[in-house]
């Protein structure tokens, strides 16, 4: 990655949400609903994104659940998808991404599931592989050992606790020590948490222990839930403050998590990248 600031997208499941999918039925949006899935993916890139992720968040749980013939059926859509954005945006670059596997997934389980994703997969559609809200370290050693396989940067955003530690019980110096044996690694950084505000001391952990581009992408704070679905109130003017703090503290590669949409993208390509 060149030496600048970049900004990537927002969220797609909060998005998928608003127009009508339900929260268990995002994944196969890629098949049933692939129009929806381009719009948004669309949207966000005329916002401004340079980086656009793949709706791939929880696809790993098919292999968990031995359903490697549905896994193939979703990548397959999804590469044909990007292919399609690309041909239209082809300044774009698309990440792969790869959200964790379920808590209750046993280091035996993690072996077999990522060796077997890395033989499905043909990776020469995508520009990244994006191994996001990672909270076990041992998960993403795993992962690193099999993508770090392949002649693609990778990039690695953790979700932290309230004490910046893992939920595993590592703090940022310990994950940077542990990575640092895989050299496709190009960016290195934090997604979800509590919003904006939490991210500031992670980020100044990162500029100080980390060699690698440091990637933020917040959610809009915790949500509340009204009448069964999930609000974020986090004020727009308060995010692009946070977010200037943010890049500001060291912070390269910039977009959200959880509850923004191509508004926020747009307002950090307006506030933020005009400063690169």
């Amino acid at each position: 990655m060149e030496d600048r600031l970049y900004i990537v997208d927002g969220a797609m499941g909060t998005e998928l949400k608003n127009k009508g999918i339900d929260y268990n039925n995002i994944l196969f949006a890629n098949i049933e609903n692939k129009e929806i899935v381009k719009s948004i993916h669309t949207s966000y890139i005329k916002a401004g994104a340079e980086i656009i992720s793949t709706n791939t968040f929880t696809i790993l749980s098919l292999l968990y659940e031995n359903k490697e013939e549905l896994f193939k059926k979703v990548l397959e859509n999804v590469i044909n998808l990007i292919k399609d954005i690309k041909a239209e945006n082809p300044n774009i670059k698309i990440a792969l991404d790869f959200g964790p596997l379920s808590a209750s997934a046993k280091k035996k389980d993690m072996r077999n599931i990522y060796l077997k994703a890395f033989n499905i997969i043909d990776f020469k559609d995508v520009d990244y592989i994006y191994l996001e809200t990672q909270y076990r370290l041992e998960e993403t050693l795993i992962a690193l050992e099999q993508f770090n396989k392949i002649n693609k940067p990778i990039i690695l955003s953790f979700t932290f606790n309230e004490e910046d530690l893992l939920y595993s019980g590592e703090n940022i110096k310990e994950i940077i020590s542990k990575v640092r044996n895989f050299n496709n690694i190009v960016a290195l950084g934090s997604n979800c948490c509590r919003g904006p505000k939490s991210m500031f001391s992670i980020i100044e952990e990162l500029e100080k222990y980390s060699p690698y581009k440091i990637i933020c992408r917040p959610n809009l704070g915790t949500p509340k839930i009204i009448k069964g679905n999930l609000k974020y109130d986090y004020k727009k003017d308060d995010f692009i403050d946070d977010m200037k703090k943010i890049k500001g503290l060291g912070a390269t590669i910039i977009g959200g998590c959880c509850g923004t949409n191509p508004d926020y993208i747009k307002l950090l390509k307006s506030n933020i990248i005009k400063n690169r």
